[in-house]
């Protein structure tokens, strides 16, 4: 008995949670005369028949539409004797704040920004919901109470389904001087509609520490890594390793390899993965660098320790090393021609926002110089506004991650590396480099591990 009324209650929040989207999707100005039909809910929410009808009858009683027989969508308007701002306005949600959620971790770093926002615009604030651990985020983040999400990293990478979630906020960013803001910081869908911004901008770069004594001009690349590696470890012979990279999925992509556009030709360059990760196993094997998943406890003590003479770390991890720890930095080692990519947070409205256009007031007020300082001032990041260096940076510092950010790009494997296809990937290579093995094999295992995921609507 209990577990029947436990499905039941499972199949109302779902439907709700369904009417709340459609809510927001069909707004009364804008309406046409054609509302999604039964099997259209289905397949855009992946769920039952059951929860899809008791969505779209509530739609129609909220809109006082009147349905045809046997389910079909053309609904006919009646609003005689009711008010237009009841029908537009769910009486349950009218007077809630707009809400932003975000991790609790970097709370420290956004509730300033939030107050200033609070204290210029007094008649709307804008409160925050904290979040203790990432899973929250899939839970809430169709949840009609919440309107901005920021998010850790890319939707995929924490387990949502993509930008599903998310408004297309691409008409709303016409109205930005786009020219003004680094290109890297509009998230895009595969349908190239904008779903999100990111905050800020956060570098990977090389550090290196008093064992590298010498440096190309040009910087590294992967062309010249492997003999600069030995060289270091020949001139510092108590060295564990002479660099420690962050992940299997960095490495490839600085080869100018990249798994989401691999994946749409089937893995053909498959070939190409192989010369890369034989580089990879000869620096293994000989001690040049650790596997990756051998980092997961002591990456960063390697190189604190002085065990390792470069390291691979984003910006803002910069406060974690002493100020003896590291001498100098560089872009991380790429073959010519390879996209440099950025990562950041993503700042998204949900879909089931009822505050949509208090929330984008918000971003926009994000995007004020003075806004981005007090943000930088808090956060070891760049501004994505050009040419805006962050208060407590040194020009001459600025002037050289600059030109990085200019031509940085978004990774495409962010649109598709959902933890386990990440947890696949990783640990699969970890496994060639350790062992062996046939890396085409691999590569068609993974992308049968992606297509499946794909069927099961996890992608």
């Amino acid at each position: 008995m209990k577990k029947d009324t436990k499905q039941s209650s499972r199949k109302v929040l779902r439907s709700e949670e369904i009417y709340r989207c459609l809510l927001v999707q069909y707004a009364l100005p804008q309406l046409t005369k054609k509302f999604p039909s039964v099997r259209e809910i289905k397949d855009t929410f992946r769920c039952g028949q059951n929860v899809a009808t008791e969505a779209l009858n509530r739609l129609a009683e909220h809109y006082h539409f009147k349905r045809t027989p046997r389910g079909k969508s053309y609904l006919a308007l009646d609003i005689s004797g009711i008010s237009w701002k009841n029908v537009w306005h769910d009486f349950q949600y009218q007077k809630r704040e707009c809400t932003i959620m975000l991790s609790q971790d970097i709370a420290f770093c956004w509730q300033p920004v939030i107050d200033e926002y609070n204290r210029t615009h007094p008649s709307t604030p804008i409160r925050t919901h904290l979040i203790c651990h990432v899973e929250e985020f899939r839970l809430l983040s169709t949840n009609a109470s919440v309107d901005l999400v920021l998010l850790p990293n890319h939707p995929c990478l924490i387990g949502l389904k993509g930008f599903s979630g998310f408004k297309n906020l691409t008409q709303l960013a016409q109205t930005l001087p786009c020219k003004d803001y680094y290109k890297s910081m509009f998230l895009y869908d595969s349908a190239g509609q904008l779903r999100g911004i990111a905050p800020a901008l956060v570098p990977k770069l090389l550090f290196f520490n008093k064992h590298v004594s010498e440096i190309p001009e040009k910087n590294i690349t992967m062309n010249n890594l492997y003999p600069l590696l030995r060289k270091i470890k020949q001139n510092s012979p108590s060295l564990l390793y002479a660099a420690v990279f962050d992940s299997y999925l960095s490495f490839f992509s600085y080869c100018g390899l990249d798994p989401a556009r691999s994946m749409k030709n089937h893995f053909r360059d498959w070939k190409q993965w192989e010369k890369r990760l034989e580089l990879f196993q000869t620096m293994y094997r000989e001690n040049l660098i650790p596997s990756v998943l051998d980092l997961v406890n002591y990456g960063y003590s390697f190189f604190a320790d002085h065990q390792a003479a470069m390291i691979e770390l984003y910006y803002s991890k910069i406060p974690r090393l002493r100020d003896e720890t590291y001498s100098d930095f560089i872009p991380p080692p790429q073959i010519i021609g390879a996209p440099y990519c950025i990562a950041s947070e993503m700042l998204g409205i949900c879909q089931g926002s009822i505050r949509y256009e208090q929330a984008w007031n918000f971003i926009v007020f994000l995007l004020q110089p003075h806004v981005q300082q007090l943000l930088l001032s808090r956060m070891n990041a760049f501004s994505i506004l050009r040419g805006l260096k962050p208060c407590h940076m040194s020009e001459s510092f600025y002037r050289r991650i600059e030109p990085m950010l200019a031509n940085a790009v978004r990774r495409e494997s962010d649109s598709i590396m959902t933890p386990q296809l990440f947890r696949c990937f990783e640990s699969g290579m970890d496994s060639l480099v350790k062992y062996g093995g046939s890396i085409q094999h691999f590569l068609e295992d993974f992308q049968d591990q992606y297509n499946i995921l794909k069927e099961r609507g996890i992608l």
